[in-house]
């Protein structure tokens, strides 16, 4: 009988024989009749069965195909568990990441605690960044300190710090919940994180929450401070309390002038009226 050649995805080593021609075995190829071998799959692709002629696909970890000659390997932040696919490798979902490539199963780690990332795909811890209340990435997140806060998630930025004339005493606010200083106290810097850092403002004296108002007769200019008031100099007086300058002494019956400058009348001049510069 006539000779035939073997077909594509067959071969047949023997010569001067009658046998039959043999399919390639799993892992093995061949595109062109009449051969005498097979040729192995490329490297991380395989075709799971015999006389292929071609269709060597990606391992668990790889993606593409022989044909196209475009395997590769899953690169970090994804992986395929599906041997012999072409199929495209598969993303870390949202809040986990990996770093490694050429994985062959699902092994993205989550977020650290206080991070998260909303993207998939993630290759690297630091895409973890921190959620509302702290500050940071995956590599190194902290909770915003009292005095602060931070209202963004997903974010690396700084904490923002409480203005003057505020305090938190709570850490990880993700709002602005900073508190007003008690009436008749200020505290210049930002950032304060106790209600002590709130001083007595002119004209008051004392430490919260004993804050008064300095007594008739006294004065006290300094402001954010908790001295005590200042007499009033001689020859002067104030009847109001609260009163946060000198200049507020005001010079007595018989005198002229205030607290930064008072004299008597001179001979001759009287004056009756109390607590006047006149």
């Amino acid at each position: 009988s006539a000779c035939t050649a073997c077909s594509a995805g067959k071969f047949k080593a023997a010569v001067a024989s009658a046998a039959a021609c043999t399919d390639c075995s799993s892992g093995k190829y061949n595109t062109a009749t009449a051969q005498t071998a097979c040729t192995d799959c490329p490297g991380n692709t395989n075709n799971g069965q015999s006389g292929n002629t071609v269709n060597c696909l990606a391992d668990w970890g790889y993606t593409g195909d022989a044909v196209s000659d475009n395997v590769a390997a899953c690169v970090a932040g994804k992986f395929k568990a599906a041997p012999e696919s072409s199929a495209a490798c598969t993303d870390c979902p949202s809040g986990t990441y990996n770093t490694a490539t050429a994985q062959t199963a699902d092994t993205c780690n989550n977020c650290p605690s206080n991070t998260g990332v909303t993207s998939s795909g993630s290759d690297a811890l630091a895409s973890c960044l921190a959620d509302a209340g702290y500050t940071g990435d995956g590599t190194s997140v902290a909770a915003c300190a009292a005095g602060k806060f931070k209202a963004t998630g997903e974010s690396s930025a700084a904490c923002t710090e409480c203005g003057s004339g505020k305090y938190n005493t709570v850490a990880a606010q993700t709002t602005n919940t900073c508190v007003n200083c008690p009436d008749h106290t200020a505290v210049t810097s930002t950032g304060s994180d106790v209600e002590s850092a709130c001083l007595a403002e002119g004209g008051y004296t004392g430490v919260l929450p004993n804050v008064v108002a300095c007594a008739a007769g006294k004065f006290k200019a300094a402001s954010e401070s908790s001295a005590t008031c200042n007499d009033c100099p001689t020859n002067t007086g104030v009847t109001s309390s609260g009163s946060d300058t000198l200049a507020s002494c005001l010079a007595d019956a018989g005198y002229t002038g205030d607290g930064t400058n008072v004299a008597a009348c001179v001979v001759g001049q009287f004056k009756a009226t109390a607590e006047s510069s006149a």
